[in-house]
Order: structure tokens, then C-alpha cells, then sequence
């Protein structure tokens, strides 16, 4: 059996994580790969419990995360992971043991994310009222060796240029 792919998609809150890895899971299922999507606000929910946001329980998280998409990707099945999880430490360990891991940080300058801000997130926390925010009063750790960094400040209504430029990058490889 071969190994799957982890296609680790990450980037601050409201940089496009979710919006980019459905279609990049689409595409790999309509090339007739096995993909699974796992969206961290969904994945949260299910194998966070009730970990909170501060920077601790986010590294514990972030670790459960790279282990399920390890365990499921060396069992054949690409997994198309949409993530925070701006950790160093997780990174490495991700290239060390994921053996088909890909790395996709959308970058993104805080100005955009918060005048973006879907989720009402750096508006509380710019006004007090809402603590461990990454970017905001949580520091983040930019990712040091990505293997596709896209700008995503522009607004998109057409990811297939930038589905294209991450199945180019598995291409490669």
C-alpha cells in the first residue's frame, strides 16, 4: 500500500485555510485519489474536546492533528489538512514522520485579516473582549521552509489558480 499525501494548509485566522482545501480535496478526489478533508474548526470539535485557545492547548491540539493525519495518510489515504497550527516544532515533526507531507502557508498581513475577520475574532480582541487570538495577543511562529507560500491578501471569487499551484507542488515531488 502506498502512502497518502498530508497537504498542510495553514495560515492566521481568516487567511483562506478552509476556502482553499475544499477544492484542493476536490481536485485530488476527481484525479481518483481517496482524500480526507480535515477543517480545524470541525476537527476541533471532535478531538479537542474542551481545550481551550491559549498557546499551550493550542500546541496540544496542533501535536493531535499532525498524529490522526500521519495515521491516516500511512494508510494510503491522502489528507488535505486545514490548520492554524503555526508552530515550528510542528513542523519539523510533521516533515520527520509524515512521509508525504506538504507544507502551504497562506500568508496573509494582519490589516487584511482584520478587516476580513469572518469570525468577528480580532474585532473582540482589539476591543478587550476577547483574549488568545493568534496574531493579536497570542505571538504566531510564520512557517521557516514552506514548500508553496501563497499570498492571499487579494480577494478571490476563482481558487483554481491557486488549486493549481498546490497539485503542481505534489506534482513535483
Amino acid at each position: 500500500m502506498s502512502t497518502g499525501w498530508v497537504v498542510w494548509i495553514t495560515g492566521l485566522s481568516g487567511a483562506g485555510k478552509t476556502t482553499l482545501s475544499r477544492p484542493v480535496a476536490a481536485a485530488l478526489r476527481d484525479g481518483g485519489r481517496n482524500v480526507v478533508l480535515l477543517d480545524g474548526d470541525e476537527l476541533r470539535g471532535v478531538i479537542g474536546g474542551k481545550i481551550g485557545h491559549s498557546e499551550i492547548e493550542r500546541r496540544e491540539v496542533a501535536e493531535r492533528y499532525s498524529h490522526l493525519c500521519r495515521l491516516v495518510s500511512i494508510q494510503g489515504v491522502d489528507v488535505v489538512c486545514a490548520t492554524m497550527s503555526l508552530f515550528h516544532s510542528r513542523h519539523v515533526w510533521n516533515r520527520a514522520n509524515i512521509p508525504k507531507y506538504v507544507e502551504v502557508y497562506l500568508k496573509v498581513d494582519l490589516e487584511t485579516l482584520v478587516a476580513r475577520d469572518p469570525k468577528g475574532l480580532y474585532r473582540r480582541a482589539l476591543a478587550g473582549e476577547a483574549s488568545n487570538v493568534v496574531g493579536i495577543d497570542l505571538p504566531f511562529e510564520e512557517p521557516l521552509a514552506p514548500d508553496l507560500v501563497i499570498d492571499n491578501n487579494a480577494e478571490r471569487s476563482d481558487m483554481d489558480p491557486l488549486v493549481d499551484q498546490v497539485l503542481s507542488v505534489l506534482r513535483r515531488r
